[in-house]
């Protein structure tokens, strides 16, 4: 044991598309997003990463490596990780972060989504809890004519989290519904999240009425 002054990840994957993967490293509370989904078509991933995440967490423990693959047809396997660390076992280890789960709501009125504008409108909810996100969720309430010209976002720590898709529910009226956003696992809750929407057609029109974050975290 003894406190982490820096660490690193050495990874080797076979695949036949690296831009599919997503890699998280999770231990005691904490957790950093190693590869999302970079590296376009090109086969295999096999690198060294720093981990910043965890300095002056304690060196011993259970570690966990989890690795997706976010796109059909290319497929790999895991061939080894090994895990470095350069520790100072007179320093005092940080305590990991408690285990939660809590509703964070959107607190401003309803906005009206300006027709046939891709910039569309955002909703903000910042949220003041430490914690890595261990699943999200995110409820919506829209009034809307033509639910099918709707594109929504869910933006937070320079990421950006596709929800709804263009024409994804058709000529359906209003969309009250919950997402779950599989891509946030890992990321930092503390800080802003924001909902956008935006309406990418003409004609009808609608409200963002309510947005709500329901988060568990380590």
């Amino acid at each position: 044991g003894g406190r982490i002054t820096s660490g690193t990840l050495d990874l080797d994957i076979s695949h036949t598309y690296r831009g599919d993967l997503r890699v998280v490293l999770s231990k005691g509370g904490k957790s950093q997003v190693l590869h999302d989904r970079t590296g376009g078509s090109a086969d295999d991933l096999k690198q060294t990463f720093d981990l910043t995440a965890f300095v002056g967490q304690d060196a011993a423990g259970a570690w966990t490596l989890r690795v997706t693959d976010h796109a059909g047809q290319d497929v790999g396997k895991i061939n080894g990780w090994k895990l470095g660390f350069i520790v100072d076992a007179g320093m005092p280890v940080e305590p990991p972060s408690e285990a939660g789960e809590g509703t964070f709501e959107y607190a401003g009125a309803a906005v009206a989504i300006p027709d046939n504008d891709a910039e569309g409108i955002s909703a903000e909810i910042n949220v003041n809890q430490g914690g890595t996100v261990r699943k999200l969720e995110v409820t919506v309430d829209i009034t809307h004519t033509y639910v099918g010209d709707l594109v929504i976002d869910l933006l937070h720590g320079g990421n950006s989290y596709r929800l709804k898709p263009i024409n994804e529910g058709g000529s359906t009226d209003d969309l009250r519904t919950t997402y779950v956003v599989e891509g946030a696992v890992g990321a930092e809750l503390r800080g802003s999240w924001k909902l956008k929407v935006s309406d990418n057609y003409r004609r009808d029109t609608g409200t963002l009425n309510k947005v709500e974050l329901k988060a568990s975290w380590n």
